[in-house]
């Protein structure tokens, strides 16, 4: 009886195999703009439980997607990202009314970053990848009724910010009457709409860069479908177009350990939680770039590894989730250039409120106007220094030091203000602690080389340093020096 029952049970999945394998080349044909493509008979059980049991690949022959917060139909032949990643669909409706506060922190961080680079002679740039929503919102199966989170952030760049390049208008310039530059079944642009983000970020870069050639825009060629049918399951059965761009010759190595793990033509690297270098000897330019990314860097990376010599790569959660760990490898790394590139629909992420934990020298003063404490002859924390009378100090000896006093007063940073007239070319250095009760050491300094004469320097500091402690050693010699201003201010 056992027999006849496990008999007649492997029958009747046999026949609803061969009903279902029936049933879907039947609803073969076009599918909302889609060529599908008519299966093959299953060649093993597991392609028979994995291509013709998928109740989301026959909704999909139905016209039909189950799970729109994952992947949602456009136009004929289009689909888009659905909800389920940062909300990216209602975004592009104009319905996601985010933070303004947050945006202008996003903002004031890049800021502090760019300030903090430019200290070191390095040029910094972040790049916004365009939403597919935002570069081909006609191809949408609804009608935008909004501004998007972009569009606000846009207008709070005023003047307009030297390290941010917005890639949705360039790219919105380029598309008319061209060949398409996102792929149809898949969230990210192809070969051709990387390489018009590659030419406008190393437009945006200071000298003359060399450049790799365009692509060949007549050379499209179909290639298998993107990460959003792969979602739905019916990556087998589409196709999409896209360049074959040709990899550079590289080396890649590990950058924790300086292993080498590869030799070969480039390939897509997208987002890498643990950071990679990749060496172009036949380099366009010789310039070492830290780029962090996520995987809109796949189409960009054989341009960038043709163009520097050298690329460091890593996820941006990766890079700026602890911003020590960005400026250890920024001071191991030593770059020429450090560049952000990430896509529009993570543009509210947290990561990107994470400033530089250093110390930034500053131009001007303005947004600091609160004076939280003041240094005069009576203050405590005074070493090695004898007040004259008229701000003039006297050094007793070449270690002078002034502790300014813990405060908890600041938001994100404050302002230490000094205003020192010297005899002598001298070395000025403020010491922080980035954790409660440390020493001070010359690794946790800022240091600046003064002239004989006077010197006003700015220098912007994070609060949880200030609330830790300071130490300024106004100058490195004996003798007379005249203080006119050492404050601590906040905004």
């Amino acid at each position: 009886m056992r027999y006849i029952a496990t008999f007649l049970l492997a029958g009747l999945l046999l026949v609803s195999a061969v009903a279902l394998v029936a049933i879907v080349p039947a609803l073969d044909g076009e599918v909302q703009g889609f060529e599908v493509k008519q299966p093959q008979w299953p060649a093993s059980m597991a392609e028979l439980k994995t291509h013709y049991f998928n109740a989301d690949r026959l909704l999909f022959t139905l016209g039909v997607i189950r799970k729109p917060a994952f992947v949602r139909f456009g136009q004929p032949g289009w689909l888009f990202t659905g909800d389920n990643y940062s909300l990216v669909y209602s975004d592009a409706m104009g319905e996601l009314n985010g933070s303004l506060d947050e945006l202008r922190d996003i903002h004031r961080t890049r800021q502090a970053w760019g300030q903090y680079f430019a200290a070191q002679g390095i040029t910094f740039r972040v790049q916004v990848a365009g939403n597919k929503h935002s570069v081909y919102p006609e191809q949408l199966a609804d009608t935008p009724a909004g501004d998007t989170r972009l569009d606000r952030f846009m207008a709070l760049q005023s003047p307009p910010d030297e390290y941010l390049v917005n890639s949705v208008p360039y790219l919105l310039a380029r598309k008319a009457g061209g060949p398409d530059l996102y792929l149809k079944t898949d969230s990210h642009w192809n070969a051709l709409g990387a390489y018009y983000a590659y030419q406008q970020l190393i437009e945006s870069l200071p000298g003359k860069l060399k450049t790799v050639p365009a692509p060949d825009a007549d050379s499209f060629t179909a290639t298998k479908a993107g990460d959003l049918a792969r979602l739905l399951g019916v990556q087998p059965l589409l196709r999409d177009n896209n360049i074959l761009v040709a990899g550079a010759p590289v080396t890649g190595r590990h950058f924790d350990t300086g292993k080498q793990h590869y030799v070969g033509p480039s390939y897509p690297v997208g987002s890498l939680k643990r950071a990679e270098v990749f060496t172009s000897p036949g380099a366009l330019n010789p310039q070492r770039v830290l780029w962090l990314h996520d995987s809109f860097g796949n189409a960009l990376s054989p341009y960038m590894h043709k163009t520097f010599k050298e690329v460091l790569h890593q996820s941006y959660f990766e890079g700026l989730g602890d911003s020590k760990q960005l400026i250890d490898m920024v001071q191991r790394f030593k770059p020429d250039i450090v560049l952000i590139t990430h896509t529009e629909r993570h543009l509210g992420e947290k990561v990107f409120r994470h400033g530089p934990r250093s110390i930034t020298e500053l131009n001007a003063a303005d947004d600091y106007q609160q004076v939280l404490w003041q240094f005069t002859g009576q203050s405590s924390g005074a070493k090695n220094i004898q007040p004259m009378g008229d701000s003039v100090y006297e050094a007793a000896n070449s270690d002078p030091i002034i502790e300014l006093p813990t405060l908890a007063g600041c938001a994100d940073d404050c302002l230490v203000r000094i205003s020192l007239e010297v005899e002598h070319r001298t070395p000025m250095q403020l010491f922080y602690r980035d954790k409660p009760a440390q020493g001070f050491a010359p690794q946790r300094s800022y240091t600046r080389v003064l002239t004989p004469g006077p010197n006003t320097v700015l220098l912007r500091v994070p609060a949880d340093y200030v609330a830790y402690g300071l130490r300024l050693d106004p100058v490195a010699y004996q003798g007379r020096f005249l203080l006119r201003q050492l404050e601590l201010l906040s905004e």
